[in-house]
């Protein structure tokens, strides 16, 4: 098994379609692709979708894409059980095959539909996956079948509000359809609490782990004071924790710590609260923060929170202090990289002597299809795609890029 081809599969990367095409002996990766479609390989399906037509795409290079569409179909029907992500990608794939014509992968969507709603257990794990089942019969079936659904919804233990994505769906495609849009009238409505916007209030919240509040977004320099004040006398290192956490790391902060504090947060609790107080100097444009990454890089410790502190801290002399310390990082699949996006917010500009390329080593290294859109559009605005990177992107499975690639390449093609 090529493990590397495997990871570049689970970044939905073009460069596996290049490679697939341009290879004489196609079967060489039956086997990866095959283990691709009986696993789940979105690594954030909520903001990046399934990776089914991404798949599709590349199993239509082999001679025996058949092969592939009864292994999926196989697996899918073994089970109503599957996690919604995984039911989604194959669901896709399979829909992929029915958009072509395949009778047998349109069939087998709509018996294992039949079998979902007979035998499925209603956690929220399946209302997700049964929520976008919905979509696909929507979308392969039409309105009769969408009716028939709505008929289901109603003698089943969920509720409209539990296929939200569904109900938008169908409202949006067929707005003309007073029956829809009449049955599909129920919706959930969320509705933000009134705040005071005092640091007392902050403390309350992030006690009870709500929802995200990012208090030195919007602090008056009394309520800020406050916090101050709290941070210096608190014992409890999870609270301080929850504060830097939620108050501190956001690049819309509008107020900062003493780097000082921070530093004797860090002295006084140790281990326990060190990435935290990493992660809270990376926004900090400071000479001290400045030193403090360029030793945690020396030292290959924290490497995400102290090239943040290099980027806000930039100068040209860093350049290959910041490139040699990126080369280092280890991206892991579904495991949140905010580097990727501190990386965008750094290199979106025209302006020279910056490393470009660590735009290059986290188009290869991330995982993230959804954050790899942000870091071709750097490379766009930075002049660096080449007509052939033009062509691998067209094979991404992030739709929007695709997108943006035909668009960049008739741009180079009619300039010639």
């Amino acid at each position: 098994m090529n493990w590397s081809f495997v990871n570049d599969l689970k970044r939905g990367l073009g460069n596996t379609y290049v490679q697939i095409s341009e290879c004489p002996n196609k079967n060489q990766y039956r086997d990866e692709l095959l283990y691709a479609c009986l696993h789940d390989i979105a690594d954030d399906f909520v903001c990046e979708g399934s990776k089914g037509d991404y798949l599709y795409e590349l199993v239509c290079l082999l001679p025996d894409k058949e092969y592939f569409r009864d292994k999926v179909a196989e697996c899918l029907m073994s089970s109503v059980l599957h996690k919604s992500s995984f039911l989604a990608q194959m669901l896709d794939f399979l829909a992929c095959f029915a958009c072509d014509g395949d009778k047998v992968a349109k069939q087998t969507i709509k018996d294992f539909y039949q079998q979902f709603i007979s035998k499925g257990k209603w956690t929220s794990n399946n209302i997700g996956g049964y929520d976008y089942l919905c979509i696909k019969m929507c979308q392969l079936f039409g309105i009769k079948k969408v009716l028939q659904i709505l008929d289901d919804i109603s003698k089943l233990p969920i509720t409209l509000c539990n296929v939200s994505w569904f109900v938008a769906t169908i409202k949006r495609r067929y707005k003309n359809n007073a029956k829809i849009q009449s049955i599909a009238e129920e919706e959930f409505v969320y509705t933000r609490p009134e705040r005071n916007h005092t640091f007392d209030e902050f403390l309350s919240i992030i006690k009870q782990n709500e929802m995200a509040y990012h208090f030195a977004s919007w602090a008056t320099e009394e309520e800020f004071q406050k916090c101050v004040d709290f941070l210096q006398q608190c014992d409890d290192v999870d609270l301080v924790c929850k504060i830097l956490e939620d108050g501190f790391q956001d690049v819309v902060t509008q107020k900062q710590l003493d780097v000082k504090l921070l530093l004797q947060l860090k002295d006084k609790f140790g281990s326990a609260i060190e990435e935290h107080v990493y992660a809270t100097l990376g926004y900090i444009k400071s000479p001290m923060v400045l030193q403090i990454g360029l030793d945690l890089v020396e030292n290959n410790k924290y490497l995400d929170h102290a090239i943040h502190m290099l980027m806000t801290n930039y100068n040209s002399s860093l350049r290959y202090v910041l490139s040699n310390a990126y080369n280092k990082v280890k991206f892991s699949f579904r495991c949140y990289h905010p580097l990727v996006y501190w990386t965008t917010d750094f290199m979106n500009t025209t302006k020279k002597h910056l490393p470009d390329e660590i735009l290059f080593i986290a188009y290869n290294k991330s995982y993230s299809a959804f954050s790899r859109e942000f870091v071709v559009d750097c490379m766009y605005k930075r002049k660096l795609l080449s007509r052939d990177f033009v062509e691998e992107l067209k094979h991404d499975a992030d739709y929007d890029i695709r997108k943006k690639a035909y668009k960049w390449a008739n741009k180079m093609y009619s300039q010639d």
